[in-house]
């Protein structure tokens, strides 16, 4: 009897700290929907812990125990935001007949998704964009790893085009670097679309392109302009 006992309280002991963790899980997660709801009618600027809280309809204290503060909420945010990019990016290369269109639609996805998902698009942009250290080393850590993530679709990409001969050697990661670091500079021409200055769309082409060719694709490096992106 007391064997059997003892087993069901290691079974009880091993079971409980899971619940608590599903629980706490879903506790941040619903702190996390209510931050975006305040992003979503106040803009960023309008994110506090106060606002979160009273959302979210528990005391602010209680949104301490599970961010450190506004940067938390906001690395939260936009991890999450990347999360849905993935998705985009995903459905954006899904029709690829090749690793180098998958590099190319992967490629045009970060302007898409400007169009579809404005504020989340804004939210990363504002972040990507800005040198200062705006997060704690432990939250810029965690979105970095979240980009990464996704970017894991072009790394995976570069590594199949060399291995069919597609492209030259080279570093899959680095390549997918210079890839996104083309792609988020060009995306900010939009804003001088309305004066006359070169699509934003076409530079982003140009240079996706040209680095294909350097680094030994036999592709044009260009897609047509009506390829649905998703």
């Amino acid at each position: 009897m007391n064997c059997v006992h003892s087993v069901n309280m290691v079974h009880e002991t091993n079971q409980a700290p899971d619940r608590r963790q599903r629980r706490r899980q879903a506790k941040r997660q619903g702190f996390i929907a209510a931050a975006w709801r305040v992003v979503v009618e106040r803009g960023l600027e309008g994110l506090t812990m106060q606002a979160v809280a009273a959302e979210a309809d528990v005391a602010v204290g209680g949104l301490y125990r599970y961010f450190d503060g506004k940067e938390g909420l906001v690395a939260a945010l936009q991890v999450a935001s990347i999360e849905v990019f993935g998705e985009h990016l995903l459905r954006c290369v899904a029709a690829a007949k090749d690793p180098i269109e998958t590099i190319q639609l992967g490629a045009r996805a970060w302007g898409s998704f400007a169009d579809s998902e404005p504020l989340r698009f804004a939210l990363l942009d504002a972040s990507l964009s800005d040198p200062s250290p705006n997060l704690p080393d432990d939250s810029a850590i965690e979105v970095n790893e979240a980009i990464n993530r996704v970017l894991g679709v072009l790394v995976q990409a570069f590594q199949a085009a060399e291995a069919e001969d597609l492209l030259s050697p080279g570093d899959p990661i680095l390549r997918t670097h210079a890839v996104w670091a083309s792609v988020h500079g060009s995306a900010h021409l939009r804003k001088r679309e309305r004066i006359g200055s070169p699509q934003a769309h076409s530079v982003r082409d140009l240079i996706v392109g040209s680095l294909l060719r350097a680094w030994g694709t036999q592709g044009s490096g260009s897609l047509d302009e009506d390829v649905d992106l998703g």
